[in-house]
């Protein structure tokens, strides 16, 4: 499971370690390990489980700052980075209180074995809570101007939108997704090319926001895909006894 700190722009580092204490990922069976990625030198964490990776503030792309770059490196191409390199399976979750939440039912309700129990599937997240397709979020941040650079958000639109080749149309056949927290199988290489040109897509268009952009490089993975609610899951009878 891992989290990165950059930049600490939602003041995240407040009681960060209490936060991670409360996951109690060094107590599931078999123990979770966590990584807590910042470009902080000054935090540290003791917490049982739990270790700091430092990382560097990337460099700012386009009108993108480089703490959110950094972020979203980390984000989709984390299985590339040799502290994360190790593990098939990755937790991914950033560090809202929501998260923590949601974070801390789904481990409370052994999240890996039901992971396991459903190996037809290469990504387990949330569906978005109230909007339902890409195109909707589009729209809401471009009302939104500090979400994003807008000029730039409406020229992905309108690439998306172009003559007849229903890009959009594409796109929003699988459902707009809830990114704070996923896991995601590493072990699927063709999946990992689509998952990693999310953050290709951003840099490329210049666009702030992956929920913006996920469902574009991920629309051939609908029966790959599984939406969950991380504290309502159930693990089917019989598996992994």
């Amino acid at each position: 499971i891992y989290a990165s700190i950059i930049g600490n722009f939602r003041n995240e580092e407040q009681n960060i370690s209490e936060k991670l204490k409360n996951l109690k990922i060094a107590d599931q069976i078999p123990p979770i390990p966590g990584i807590l990625f910042t470009n902080n030198l000054m935090l540290n964490i003791y917490v049982k489980g739990w270790m700091i990776v430092r990382v560097e503030e990337g460099e700012v792309v386009g009108t993108i700052p480089g703490k959110r770059v950094t972020t979203k490196r980390l984000k989709f191409m984390g299985h590339f980075h040799p502290a994360l390199q190790p593990y098939r399976y990755l937790i991914h979750m950033d560090t809202s209180e929501r998260t923590f939440r949601n974070s801390q039912a789904a481990l409370h309700g052994n999240i890996m074995k039901y992971v396991r129990c459903h190996p037809q599937y290469y990504w387990f997240g949330r569906q978005h809570p109230v909007r339902t397709t890409m195109e909707q979020e589009i729209d809401v941040v471009l009302k939104r101007k500090h979400l994003s650079h807008p000029p730039s958000l409406t020229k992905w639109r309108d690439w998306l939108n172009e003559g007849d080749k229903q890009r959009m149309k594409q796109a929003n056949n699988l459902r707009l997704p809830e990114t704070n927290y996923f896991v995601i199988d590493t072990h699927h290489e063709d999946f990992l090319c689509s998952w990693k040109d999310v953050y290709d897509t951003l840099i490329k268009w210049d666009v702030w926001r992956d929920q913006l952009v996920w469902n574009w490089p991920m629309r051939n993975w609908k029966k790959r895909i599984h939406f969950f609610n991380p504290g309502q899951f159930k693990i089917p009878e019989g598996c992994g006894n």
